[in-house]
């Protein structure tokens, strides 16, 4: 069949498709064309017979609505004033469109009233794709800052709901800052450190957080605890949460751990050391100084040690579900000394030495050596400044009873 003879009968029917009412005979129709032209496909002899298989002659073949918001006019309408409202969100744009068509016209400027139609009716996504090429090469407009995923994060397991280790060696460890309300420039940190089993506790100043020093600082104090390291659980800090700690901690055989994200439970001893011996006892003002850095050095290695480690008796609890409730069971009140003397896991030579540091503590002179050292702790402490600089601090008798809004008090006398 040539072309011409095939167009002749595909008008023909055409015109019996078209005349058909009946749904039969239309399909009967289909169905004979179908044979005669070959078609495997019935859906295609349909847009065949319909006439809707090409378009009207001087239309484009792309199927969909024809784009109206295309014209030069309206985007550049549209780009003026995303420019005066200083490049907003289409989101924001859409609904500053409102207010500003109006104020424009009022103070003189005049719209094409096709073009004011289409911008009142503009969706957020037409005002997107109008404005995406121009949203990163606008000068002045600063590209939006994306935080990555920290990857270390998927390689260190979560601790969730771990039960209390049966033996010494499962440590918690946290950063404390003493900026004294302001977090900017160079101040001293602290890390600490709690045995969850013996509930030790052990702390190491720093200067800064960098990765070196916080790792200085908790070597420091994993070398005056009483026993090796086997597990190391931490918050989600970027202090911890690096490939420094992570090498330290498969190097010495030690599994790390993280707590989850905004859960302060999951971390509830040393956050309970925290809060009952450091602030405590040396408060929460901004120490910036090496002088302040040895005197907390020699605090953490020698009252606080003492006091807390080997005077000072804690409970240690354990959690157990009875019918569906869970209760907390406490054991004899101890000393974090009395409990590793008792494990057989400690090594005979640590418990002598533990036993001869014991002996060596003077609890008649203690509380004179503590407050000898916070006043000279006191007078290194140090204030932000309007400017950035720092200054004395003063006005307060004993530091370590300072509330935590009292740094905020104290600078703006």
């Amino acid at each position: 069949m040539s072309k011409l003879n095939g167009n002749e009968v595909l008008m023909r029917y055409r015109m019996r498709y078209r005349r058909a009412k009946a749904r039969k005979e239309k399909s009967a129709i289909l169905t004979e064309f179908c044979g005669i032209a070959n078609l495997r496909s019935r859906k295609h002899g349909i847009r065949l017979l319909s006439g809707k298989s090409k378009p009207p002659e001087g239309t484009k073949g792309k199927p969909g609505r024809k784009r109206v918001y295309d014209s030069p006019l309206l985007r550049e309408e549209l780009i003026s004033i995303w420019r005066e409202l200083v490049y907003p969100s289409s989101l924001h744009l859409i609904a500053s469109l409102k207010w500003v068509i109006p104020l424009k016209e009022l103070h003189g400027h005049t719209f094409d009233p096709n073009i004011k139609e289409l911008l009142c009716s503009l969706s957020r996504s037409t005002a997107e794709r109008i404005l995406a090429p121009l949203r990163n090469q606008v000068k002045g407009r600063p590209k939006r800052m994306r935080y990555k995923h920290n990857p270390i994060m998927s390689e260190i397991p979560l601790a969730i709901d771990y039960p209390r280790p049966d033996e010494p060696g499962h440590f918690q460890v946290d950063l404390v800052h003493f900026s004294g309300g302001d977090t900017t420039g160079h101040y001293i940190h602290m890390v600490v450190v709690v045995d969850r089993c013996t509930l030790w506790i052990e702390a190491s100043p720093c200067m800064g957080r960098s990765r070196d020093s916080v790792i200085g600082a908790l070597k420091e104090a994993l070398s005056r605890m009483p026993c090796k390291a086997k597990t190391l659980q931490t918050d989600n800090g970027p202090e911890f949460l690096n490939d420094h700690l992570s090498f330290f901690c498969k190097g010495e055989g030690i599994e790390f751990l993280r707590s989850r994200p905004y859960r302060k439970n999951d971390n509830a001893h040393v956050e309970g050391g925290i809060g009952n011996i450091i602030r405590k006892e040396l408060g929460y003002l901004r120490y910036e100084s090496p002088e302040a850095l040895e005197i907390m050095n020699e605090m953490c290695q020698t009252v606080l040690r003492w006091t807390y480690n080997f005077l000072r008796a804690t409970a240690r609890y354990n959690k157990e579900r009875v019918n569906g409730k869970a209760v907390r069971r406490h054991d004899e009140l101890r000393p974090a000394f009395v409990r590793v003397s008792e494990r057989e896991e400690i090594p005979p030579e640590t418990k002598e030495a533990l036993i001869r540091a014991f002996l060596a503590i003077n609890p008649n002179g203690l509380d004179e050596i503590r407050e000898g050292l916070l006043r000279r702790l006191f007078s290194c402490a140090v204030r932000m400044g309007a400017s950035g600089e720092t200054k004395p601090l003063g006005g307060v008798d004993k530091p370590h009873l300072v509330s935590p809004s009292a740094p905020y008090r104290l600078a703006q006398n």
